[in-house]
């Protein structure tokens, strides 16, 4: 799976997820956000 792919997924995780889960909606945004930042620093690392 390319990086690009992953922070698609990612996006529409975020914005999809807190709909159907509200009580562990913060606890995965937190994960989210920690992987959306891997994830473009993956991006970026392969871009330079």
């Amino acid at each position: 799976m390319d990086p690009l792919t992953l922070i698609v997924l990612v996006v529409i995780i975020v914005l999809f997820f807190p709909l159907f889960m509200r009580g562990i909606g913060c606890l995965l945004k937190t994960i989210v956000t920690v992987v959306l930042i891997a994830a473009a620093f993956i991006f970026i690392t392969q871009l330079i």
